[in-house]
């Protein structure tokens, strides 16, 4: 269903978001397509990763076997573990990737969509991971095509696992330190922002105001002046009354109504 509509979706650029500049079709029809697309690449990887470690372990313990002797054959399958590595980091570093335009569907304590913490360090980090990420996919390309190696194989791993405990420290300075000591005035764009897409979403910003100023002469108070809004005030609470009426009915008593109007006053009068 994500890919039919990805293909088939209108193509709109009109009411970019003031984050990452992409338009409402990218977040509709397009990332859903990508997601899919990468999260099927991305487990297809992991069960390459599965079965060529499986090799790899299984032959370590054959190589007394006269078939499992020649470095030939070790050397293909340290080969085929790299390259199903570099495609498992590759489609990590994609959905890392990927993963920055969801930070716009967050829930925060105070709004939803991208903090100042999020605007300033996790997307630029998140970034920089990806980056690292692909770096190592590299390495286990690398490592495939020359001489395969155990110690290679756990290297390509070390740049996205450094670059990602360095993000979590300087995220949790940024929103300790600087954004919670002034939280309102960091988080002010971005509240400015979740209300200007939220009044575009619901055509709030089509609405055109007019100011009403108010009458503050003597003749704003004058009872002459305002008969039709004191002809619909209720001199009292209606629901009460019929309170009182429940209670009436169960003592015997009957009551015609819980309305009592102005001209009912004046009757009585």
């Amino acid at each position: 269903m994500s890919l039919a509509l990805f293909w088939d979706a209108p193509r709109n650029a009109a009411l970019p978001d003031p984050i990452f500049g992409q338009s409402l079709d990218f977040y509709l029809f397009t990332l859903p397509a990508l997601q899919l697309i990468s999260g099927w690449l991305l487990t297809l990887s992991v069960i390459a990763c599965l079965i060529a470690a499986v090799f790899v372990v299984v032959t370590g313990g054959a190589r007394i076997l006269p078939q499992w002797r020649s470095s030939a054959a070790q050397t293909r399958l340290w080969r085929g573990l790299s390259i199903s590595l570099a495609a498992f980091f590759l489609m990590l570093a994609v959905r890392a990737y990927l993963g920055r335009f969801e930070r716009l569907f967050q829930d925060g304590t105070i709004f939803s969509g991208v903090t100042y913490t999020d605007a300033h360090v996790a997307l630029s980090g998140t970034l920089v991971v990806s980056v690292a990420l692909v770096v190592g996919a590299v390495m286990a390309g690398i490592a495939a095509v020359s001489a395969p190696r155990p110690r290679w194989l756990l290297a390509t791993a070390v740049p996205a696992i450094v670059c990602y405990l360095i993000l979590a420290v300087v995220r949790w300075y940024v929103s300790g330190f600087i954004v919670a000591p002034n939280q309102l005035v960091r988080e002010r764009p971005f509240i400015a922002h979740n209300i200007e897409m939220t009044r575009q979403a619901y055509a709030l910003d089509r609405i055109e105001t007019h100011a009403f100023p108010a009458d503050t002469g003597i003749e704003a108070v004058e009872p002459a002046n305002n008969q039709t809004t004191l002809e619909n005030i209720r001199l009292w609470d209606w629901r009460a009354l019929q309170i009182r009426s429940v209670r009436f009915r169960k003592s015997g008593l009957t009551t015609n109504g819980t309305e009592l109007s102005r001209s009912d006053i004046c009757a009585w009068g």
